[in-house]
């Protein structure tokens, strides 16, 4: 049922809400503050705005999103809905962490949301602020131990500015996030970690690679399925680092990927493997023959994840013609060769797939070894359209040396 606009869950009237519709019935994404200065100048008396700070490496903000893209669809224009991923932009208004929520005036006040999940809460919430009943943001307010500064005018008017942080407070952010995510559990563990990776990126950039370097010794203890999905935002946010905000290099980023490789948990093991297949296509052949073997190791991970990730890493190696070695291109080929008979579907049909791949790489003698052993196996267990594939490239590569050699899989 849609939301009567201008009505709370009590159904009574809404005070000072503009009842006409006038904004869209979708949330505008704006990247600069001149944006949302013009937006925010758009509202008239009793007009409010909801501003999300995001970040796109931030598991919580996707979370957030649909619910207030379902508000802005069911609400038809009554409220202006805007959201940005200015991560500077936020740094600018000290947004302590994300994703962060905040209802706007015109005149620049604002007041943080907390009931985002829950539409009539939601609606509860902007009816109190319409009415004068919460009071708004500004002046100093406590987090943690240490006093921030908020703007009394809010983050729209521009007319002052926040002091700048000192390596110290940063790295004691760090430090308190850092802790946060170790000692909490559940949701509150897996929220702690835009805070933390907001801190990070915040040191300089030594720092920032010592403090990434020491994860597999912080986390490794770190087991439960809460663990698992605050490390996989972590690499996730590290990968940001490099990619999008570009504040640190692939060939900086990549050696500690690999001595994650060894890592004890395996939830540390996938995140790094996940980060280096998207960084694939930069390597250079060094590079990559040096981690061949490291992958290959992996492909008999006990874990299911790390074992499949490890097939697709070395998938993407071969495929950017970043491993050019026969002699390593042939240990590959007979380490996945063994991953046909894996009882996993997925890792079956990806370890056939880069198997395939790699058979037409190889020279005639390393190739007529490679179909000698593959035609002894019984593959009755792998996926019609991998095994099409298998027979398919085997045939190829006989008639292409013109082996002697049948082959019935």
């Amino acid at each position: 049922m849609p939301i009567p606009t201008n009505l709370n869950v009590h159904g009574q009237k809404s005070p000072n809400v503009a009842e006409s519709p006038t904004f869209e019935n979708h949330v505008i994404e704006f990247d600069s503050e001149s944006e949302v200065k013009a937006q925010i100048q758009r509202l008239g008396h009793g007009q409010i705005a909801i501003l999300t700070f995001s970040a796109s490496w931030c598991s919580p903000c996707h979370e957030y999103k649909p619910y207030l893209d379902k508000f802005a669809r069911e609400t038809k224009g009554l409220y202006l809905l805007l959201r940005t991923e200015n991560e500077d932009l936020a740094t600018k208004n000290r947004v302590p962490g994300y994703p962060f929520v905040v209802a706007i005036k015109r005149e620049g006040t604002y007041f943080e949301l907390y009931e985002i999940e829950n539409r009539n809460n939601l609606l509860n919430e902007i009816t109190a602020i319409a009415a004068g009943a919460r009071k708004p943001m500004g002046g100093k307010r406590q987090i943690g131990t240490r006093q921030i500064w908020e703007p009394s005018v809010g983050v729209a008017s521009g007319k002052t500015e926040a002091p700048q942080l000192t390596p110290a407070d940063i790295e004691a952010d760090v430090a308190k996030y850092r802790t946060l995510i170790l000692k909490s559990t559940g949701e509150a563990r897996i929220s702690s970690v835009p805070s933390y990776l907001s801190a990070v990126r915040k040191l300089d950039k030594a720092k920032m690679l010592a403090e990434i370097r020491d994860w597999s010794e912080t986390f490794k203890g770190c087991m439960d399925s809460s663990c698992e999905r605050a490390i996989d935002d972590l690499y996730a946010g590290a990968r940001n680092f490099w990619m999008k905000d570009r504040v640190i290099d692939r060939n900086e980023l990549s050696p500690i990927l690999r001595e994650d490789f060894n890592s004890s948990n395996p939830f540390i093991r996938y995140g790094a493997l996940a980060d280096y297949r998207f960084m694939a296509d930069g390597l250079n052949s060094s590079e990559a023959h040096q981690v061949a073997s490291s992958l290959r190791l992996m492909f008999a991970d006990g874990n299911d994840a790390v074992r499949l990730e490890a097939v697709k890493v070395y998938d993407a190696l071969t495929k950017y013609q970043k491993i050019t070695k026969t002699s390593e291109l042939a240990d590959g080929a007979s380490a996945l060769r063994r991953l046909l008979l894996d009882p996993k579907p997925a890792i079956l049909e990806q370890a056939a797939s880069t198997y395939a791949s790699i058979l037409e790489k190889l020279s005639p003698k390393e190739a007529a070894e490679e179909l000698k052993s593959l035609c002894r196996m019984n593959l009755t267990g792998v996926e019609q359209g991998a095994l099409s594939r298998l027979r398919y490239v085997a045939s190829s590569v006989i008639g292409k040396y013109k082996l002697k050699l049948s082959c019935r899989m």
